[in-house]
């Protein structure tokens, strides 16, 4: 999907860059200029498999400086291809700043455990001296929300950008930093440590999450659900059932989970035990209209990506190739795993006529792949040291293919399947 984004700017401007990434390795770089007054509008061409992970941020060559990665975007919907981003704020919006009249009074409720109780909202418009200090109106500790109400002056009817700080002065970081526009309304609820809102008092939706983990993995991992804004100390999250097998795939297990998130709040879950697979973290973030399978969430231990289905199996070999040097083998296997998982498989390799060992399986599709060959005899081991027995890959579609490694040697080297291969097994 191509995705359009307009920018704002305060000051005016000709030229404007968008540098634009996401997990993957897609990168764009968009420069584009317009006339005064008006918006700049950039294009980004390409497929990814979800937009919510593209990330971008803006450069003003004329000024030969970046923008702060406190500024940072990230695409908050999958649901639209079209977005508007302002100077000084990652705030995202769906639709056009339209020239709305302002309401005379603006209502702020703001999600705040305890950092910005009895604290203050700060307002100004970039590029001009105008600002003001609002002190908190009300608390209701219960809810954890504290109300703001602001009279809006003649300069704060176009919009204007706001953040908190706390009681004894201290101001939210810039990347809290949010921006007012007439049409969000006359009542908004925004969250302490973002810099999106929504309309209405605020509440929470619950997620489901399905987590596939090898079967060599003795209980469901306990996830961990943090809150990127800092406040609210991380939740520990137990899976809700006894786990499942997978009806595809008799080597993992599904396990269910569900967490509560705020709209547009930026979560991260990965797993308590950083023994499983490394220091993981998938990002998570919800919009304000998700509901059912936008609140479904699919994630297979050792990989970091959220899918949209499980995935399918791809025929391969793994074909290993002792050295001059190698001690004499009698027995070989592959331990294969989805990341730095315990194995999800060990398969037995053979003999073949050439001198080598195969070993023949099915693996999945799309996930990073780690494969570690274990013999009778230590392999991968050098005048200089042992080198790391780990070889990483991955399968992009259910092409069968062939992957070959040697003795000390680091990774795979990839060919198509061989036919005649299967059958030049030595036997005794």
């Amino acid at each position: 999907m191509d995705l359009t984004i307009n920018f704002e700017s305060s000051v005016p401007r000709q030229v404007v860059a968008l540098h634009a990434w996401e997990p993957q390795g897609e990168v764009w770089d968009v420069t584009e200029r317009t006339e005064p007054g008006k918006s700049f509008r950039f294009r980004l061409r390409g497929a990814v498999q979800d937009q919510r992970n593209v990330a971008f941020k803006f450069r003003f060559p004329d000024e030969r400086r970046w923008e702060p990665d406190d500024y940072i975007r990230r695409i908050v919907t999958r649901r639209a291809a079209e977005f508007w981003t302002f100077d000084y704020s990652p705030r995202v919006v769906l639709r056009a700043p339209a020239k709305r009249t302002a309401p005379t009074e603006l209502t702020v409720q703001l999600l705040t455990q305890s950092r910005f109780a009895a604290g203050q909202l700060y307002a100004w418009r970039p590029g001009t001296d105008r600002r003001v200090w609002i002190k908190e109106g009300s608390r209701d500790a219960k809810a954890s929300v504290s109300s703001f109400r602001i009279r809006l002056e003649p300069w704060m009817s176009a919009g204007f950008h706001f953040k908190f700080v706390d009681a004894r002065g201290g101001f939210e970081s810039d990347a809290c930093t949010r921006v007012w526009l007439p049409e969000d309304g006359a009542v908004i609820s925004v969250k302490s440590g973002q810099a999106t809102f929504w309309a209405g008092p605020p509440t929470a939706k619950s997620v489901s999450i399905q987590l596939i983990y090898p079967k060599s993995i003795a209980a469901p991992p306990e996830l961990r659900l943090e809150d990127e804004a800092g406040e609210v100390p991380e939740q520990a999250v137990s899976a809700t059932g006894t786990p499942v097998p997978v009806a595809s795939d008799a080597r993992f297990l599904r396990a269910s989970y569900r967490v509560a998130v705020y709209p547009n709040a930026p979560y991260s879950v990965s797993l308590r035990d950083p023994g499983v697979e490394g220091a993981l973290r998938r990002p998570l973030r919800v919009a304000p209209e998700d509901e059912g399978e936008a609140l479904e969430l699919l994630a297979m231990v050792g990989d970091a990506r959220w899918l949209k289905t499980f995935p399918a199996r791809a025929p391969i070999s793994l074909v290993f190739h002792p050295r001059p040097w190698t001690a004499p083998i009698t027995r070989l296997h592959f331990d294969v795993g989805v990341g730095t998982t315990p194995a999800f498989e060990r398969v037995a390799a053979r003999a073949t006529a050439d001198g080598a060992w195969r070993a023949d399986f099915s693996a999945p599709i799309g996930v990073a792949l780690l494969a570690t060959p274990g013999a009778d005899r230590p392999l991968d081991q050098r005048k200089e040291g042992p080198v790391s027995t780990a070889r990483r890959f991955a399968l992009a579609d259910a092409t069968p293919l062939e992957f070959h490694t040697a003795d000390a040697q680091i990774g795979f080297k990839v060919r198509a399947a061989s036919s005649s291969a299967a059958g030049s097994e030595v036997r005794s």
